[in-house]
């Protein structure tokens, strides 16, 4: 649903799926030129340790801004670990519309 939705926006999309293990999204990240990862949780077993490992692998690897939501994130868990949190589509495409202007400037 999310990729969906970014596509529509006009963003380009790599779909990994769910359980990417940390080792393939580093890789992964060290051969894609991503500028922003959108990372949806919707069990909240994983909003703890599990997506701050997430968020702190995208930033090191890529250095890319890192967009955390769905019902099982927690907000303080990503903003703690450096990313963004989104409570919802239209959020995330505020937030991507900001990001996107930022980056244009650089």
């Amino acid at each position: 649903m999310v990729a969906d939705y970014l596509r529509g926006l006009g963003y380009e999309v790599h779909h990994l799926g769910s359980g990417v293990p940390g080792f393939d999204l580093a890789r992964f990240l060290e051969e894609a030129r991503v500028d922003v990862v959108c990372v949806s949780v919707a069990n909240p077993q994983y909003a703890g340790e599990a997506c701050a490992r997430v968020v702190k692998i995208c930033r090191e690897v890529a250095g890319a801004l890192v967009v955390v939501g769905g019902l099982g994130a927690d907000q303080a868990t990503v903003e703690d670990a450096g990313g963004l949190y989104a409570a919802g589509l239209p959020q995330l495409g505020s937030l991507l519309a900001g990001a996107r202007q930022g980056l244009a400037r650089n």
